[in-house]
């Protein structure tokens, strides 16, 4: 019976403290609660925040590109109509340009 007795009292201590460590992680875990719902709000804004700048910069340059096809398509434009009217002026400032580039670019390697 000393046996009986003994096995009793040792599963009781074990399943107070267990009952006390189960509320110790209760607790732990009420408490820290708040702070990761916290935690879990700032991280929500911030990726918020970061796909709004990154969609308002994805807006920005498609706008930019517009413009720039249509500065190109522009110029290209003019230039074509440049040498139609003008195709000997032309044919002169392209020769000129390329013995211009030549020049810099053989100075530069020698």
């Amino acid at each position: 019976m000393g046996m009986t007795t003994d096995t009793t009292k040792t599963n009781t201590t074990a399943d107070f403290k267990s009952q006390g460590l189960n509320n110790v992680i209760d607790q732990a875990s009420a408490a820290a609660h708040p702070m990761i719902d916290q935690f879990s709000g700032k991280v929500h804004d911030t990726v918020d925040k970061i796909a709004n700048a990154a969609s308002h910069g994805a807006d920005s340059l498609e706008k930019r590109s517009e413009q720039l096809n249509a500065g190109s398509e522009w110029l290209g434009t003019v230039v074509r109509n440049q040498i139609r009217e003008r195709p000997v002026a032309m044919l002169s400032v392209a020769i000129a340009t390329g013995f211009a580039l030549s020049w810099l670019l053989k100075s530069r390697v020698g």
